[in-house]
């Protein structure tokens, strides 16, 4: 599904037959592609496999932010989401 203003929208996949969704976002201005979610799903089976990891997830992924705003693969925005997801993780 393409949202050529951006404002937020809902898809009801109640229809569509398998197991799992796989979405991301595209962006027209640089080509780009980002998974939604694939930090919550690492979060989730760090705490359900090793929760004694995510303190160095946390630390491993905030140092990772400028380096991928500075290389242009996230902007602005999705930087302070990294931010505010792995900032609610225990240290």
């Amino acid at each position: 599904m393409y949202v050529a203003d951006g404002h937020e929208f809902s898809l009801d996949l109640t229809g569509m037959s398998g197991s799992k969704v796989i979405a991301r976002w595209y962006s027209p201005r640089d080509g780009k592609n980002i998974d939604i979610g694939t930090i919550e799903k690492h979060l989730d089976a760090l705490q359900e496999a090793a929760p004694s990891l995510l303190a160095t997830y946390r630390e491993l992924g905030l140092m990772t932010i400028p380096i991928a705003l500075a290389k242009g693969r996230i902007d602005e925005q999705r930087a302070e989401e990294l931010k505010t997801i792995l900032i609610s993780l225990p240290r």
